[in-house]
């Protein structure tokens, strides 16, 4: 095991809560380093020489001063000190330490930090904590989770990072996006620095999500934690604690919790009543009212000629479409919807004989209306091309507004599968269409998997045209693509199942500043909810209109391909059969000619198929 330190960052005003941070830590972790970044300038009274714990400069970052301070004028005092977190990581492992634990400011360590720092030990390059560790219960549980998908699925109150070429990779970007996208803006999907966290799974892959009941509690999930006191010992869940987080603390309202939650705001009693006070003395001892009066640096506003609109950042310029070089090359039927040497489409007769044989087997599934079983039937035809000995369940939908009815409706679906005995289920939007085998999607639900996603974005693009513009979009809508979602038929795959299917009844429209976009949004919170949750970040998988902008699609041997790799699985989401130029309604920009010769010729085939019917 390498070294490994701890961190913070806190302006003048704020250092007596990074003191009581770093005292509690120092007591469960004697002998380890904890050092604070001082997002400000120093005065004569702060900091003091009898900090616990080492200072750090603005200088010693190594940053263009001029960089930092053009930062610190358009953001405000907590919000400069929130888009220093990766910064501040990243010179910590470029000082040479093989570990760096962040903690924010307003923190109480109550025990080891072992939950974190055994998985970086054990080799994990990233270690993130959800605000949640299962469903909300109660009547107010879909306002609790559309709460943590307004803020972020993962809390960024600790964080764990290794030495590794992904942690470059991922600091790199955090703090890209952080420059002009730290902002509090629900109406475009973003809570300061958290929320771009969400996106860490689908971008870089491999990330340890620690679901500790001890660690990371908060006034989002007290209420489940069951905190208890023994001998001055704090547990949780009948787990010791390590961790508390305190944001949101008004020290003029020491019984409140916080005030970012208002149901929490009743006068607190027993464990999380004597924790509170507990806290607040610390902060009384260690100067928290003298520190009030301390001037922040950077309290004047922004700077003559300073750009404060983030709209203004080059990367939020229209994106640059990428076409397909490739030619169209030897085309045929058997480049989308059929699979060479693969054995002929089972009739509807044997079919039917073989689901009964393969009760106990997996299942394909989707839905449509009138409007989309052309597009249901062509699925058909190409999942049974490649993958003839799978069954497929076609369920017809009533007449109702598209896509709200399907979207409420696919979580039922699947949920009734699992219970009629299906070992798996694989839902595939009707407008999907398999030109390659699906191995990679259905393997891992016949070994540990008990919901496998696919996300919209596989491959990271830190300074791409439009790229962070492009990612916005992504966390306000979701992730993770609802158009492919599979479930094994486990207890957490039944319960995810279950749960999906009554969040949508509850909550199934657009409506980006509440959390909500169709199912889709709700699929962002499963890896923290629910275990052995699988993001497939195969490429091939799954691809549609958000692939192309960054990506060349085209047709290689027959084959479909996205740069120059194979493709199974491809979502013709928001196709128009009566527009065939225009790639997606979604994207009316982007039309079918400009992705080359092999693009082109792919949506060309779609439309027949479709028409054809």
């Amino acid at each position: 095991m390498g070294a490994r330190i701890f961190a913070t960052i806190a302006s003048k005003r704020f250092l007596p809560l990074a003191r009581v941070t770093a005292r509690s830590f120092t007591s469960w972790h004697p002998g380890e380093r904890m050092v604070v970044l001082l997002a400000d300038e120093p005065s004569a009274t702060a900091p003091r020489e009898d900090e616990p714990f080492d200072l750090l400069t603005l200088d010693d970052l190594g940053c263009e001063r001029g960089e930092l301070h053009d930062l610190a004028s358009r953001y405000e005092e907590l919000q400069f000190s929130y888009s220093l977190t990766p910064v501040l990581i990243a010179h910590l492992l470029a000082d040479g330490f093989d570990q760096v634990v962040f903690i924010k400011q307003e923190s109480l360590v109550t025990g080891p930090l072992d939950p974190i720092t055994s998985m970086l030990d054990l080799g994990h390059w990233l270690t993130l904590t959800p605000h949640m560790l299962g469903p909300a219960p109660g009547a107010d549980g879909v306002e609790r989770e559309l709460n943590i998908l307004q803020a972020g699925v993962y809390n960024g109150g600790i964080i764990g990072v290794r030495a590794d070429p992904r942690s470059d990779q991922f600091l790199e970007w955090w703090w890209t996006r952080l420059r002009w996208h730290c902002r509090w803006d629900l109406e475009h999907g973003l809570h300061w620095e958290q929320r771009w966290l969400d996106l860490v799974p689908s971008l870089f892959g491999d990330v340890c999500v620690i679901r500790d009941p001890g660690c990371n509690i908060g006034h989002w999930n007290v209420t489940e934690r069951n905190l208890e006191l023994r001998a001055q010992t704090v547990w949780a869940q009948g787990q010791r604690a390590s961790l508390l987080r305190f944001s949101g603390f008004d020290a003029d309202s020491p019984l409140r919790l916080t005030r970012y939650n208002q149901r929490v705001q009743l006068e607190q009693a027993g464990t999380v009543g004597q924790l509170l006070k507990r806290y607040h003395r610390a902060l009384i001892e260690e100067g928290f009212n003298q520190a009030l009066d301390e001037h922040y640096a950077f309290s004047e506003g922004p700077a003559p000629g300073v750009v404060t609109d983030p709209k203004q950042d080059p990367q939020n310029s229209p994106r640059v479409r990428s076409v397909a070089v490739g030619q169209a090359g030897d085309w045929s039927e058997m480049s989308l919807a059929g699979g060479p040497k693969r054995p002929r489409p089972v009739r509807r007769r044997a079919l039917r004989r073989l689901r009964c044989r393969l009760r106990r087997g997996s299942v394909v599934c989707t839905n449509f209306d009138s409007r989309f079983a052309s597009r249901a039937f062509a699925l058909r035809d190409s999942l049974h091309s490649w993958h003839p000995e799978l069954p497929l369940i076609l369920e017809r939908l009533p007449e109702g507004p598209m896509p709200a009815t399907s979207s409420r409706n696919k979580a039922a679906l699947i949920a009734r599968l699992l219970r009629e005995g299906w070992s798996s289920v694989l839902y595939l939007d009707a407008d999907t269409l398999v030109t390659g085998p699906l191995d990679r999607l259905l393997d891992p639900l016949k070994e540990d998997a008990s919901v496998v996603l696919t996300p919209h974005l596989k491959q990271l693009a830190i300074g791409a045209v439009g790229s962070a513009q492009f990612e916005m979009l992504l966390c306000a809508v979701g992730t993770f693509n609802a158009g492919v979602v599979g479930v094994c038929n486990s207890a957490q795959g039944i319960e995810f199942a279950d749960w999906w299917a009554s969040r949508l009844i509850e909550r199934c429209e657009v409506d980006i500043a509440a959390g909500v976009a169709y199912d889709q949004r709700w699929l962002d919170l499963a890896p923290a909810l629910f275990d052995q949750v699988k993001v497939i970040r195969e490429p091939g998988l799954n691809v549609g209109y958000w692939n192309f902008y960054d990506s060349q699609i085209g047709l290689r041997d027959g084959q479909v391909v996205l740069d120059g790799r194979r493709v199974s699985l491809l979502h013709f989401s928001g196709f128009e059969v009566d527009k065939p130029q225009v790639v997606s309604r979604y994207t009316p920009e982007l039309s079918t000619s400009s992705l080359g010769a092999g693009g082109e010729a792919i949506f060309e085939h779609y439309q027949r198929l479709l028409r054809d019917r």
